[in-house]
């Protein structure tokens, strides 16, 4: 009596291929994303791009560095849709490299360090929320009042760039000798110091 025993899945075989099953999700998350997209305006719009455009980078570079084909990675969809959930899963109006640091830890950590496409552990995408929801606390729960599109208070293209790419942090100190510092180090140098 011999033993068939099957070593690998999948089990049972349909006539769909990868990428017509993350198209098929893409596609159903069409309508969601459209509506998220006109709520929330065009700094959603903005890092919803970014959050795209950085996981299609890092998996071509992720790709590429494993010697594969980053033609064939891109085009199975997959990436776009840990792109996609990752933006929708971000503050809408969270500042650029919040996007690209989750993108980043999505795909090069949670993706690719466990082998790619269908080796992952965790979610890719929630893989990198949680560590920018980690890492960054403040910008990830600064949550704003829906402002549609093309409405009263929605911000124009300039304020909405300035939102996405533009906030820069203000100093908290200043990395310089003090005054009292400043007047010894003259004094010792035989300057004199004027009250």
């Amino acid at each position: 009596m011999s033993i068939v025993v099957d070593k690998s899945g999948p089990f049972t075989h349909g006539p769909n291929s990868v990428k017509q099953t993350m198209y098929t999700v893409l596609a159903a998350l069409a309508p969601a994303t459209l509506y998220n997209l006109w709520l929330f305006g065009l700094p959603a719009i903005f890092l919803f791009v970014v959050t795209m455009g950085a996981c299609l980078v890092c998996e071509a570079i992720c790709v590429r560095v494993a010697g594969g084909d980053s033609d064939r990675a891109l085009g199975d969809g997959s990436v776009m849709i840990t792109g996609w959930l990752l933006a929708l899963s971000l503050p809408p109006w969270a500042p650029w490299w919040v996007a690209v640091v989750a993108s980043v830890f999505a795909v090069c950590l949670a993706k690719h360090a466990f082998g790619g496409l269908g080796q992952n552990v965790f979610n890719p995408a929630m893989v990198g929320r949680v560590v920018v929801l980690v890492s960054f606390p403040v910008p990830m729960t600064a949550f704003v009042a829906p402002k549609p599109l093309f409405t009263t208070g929605s911000p124009s293209l300039a304020e909405a760039m300035t939102l996405t790419f533009g906030r820069g942090t203000s100093l908290d100190g200043i990395s310089a000798a003090s005054q009292l510092g400043f007047i010894k180090t003259e004094l010792a140098r035989g300057i004199p110091v004027n009250q």
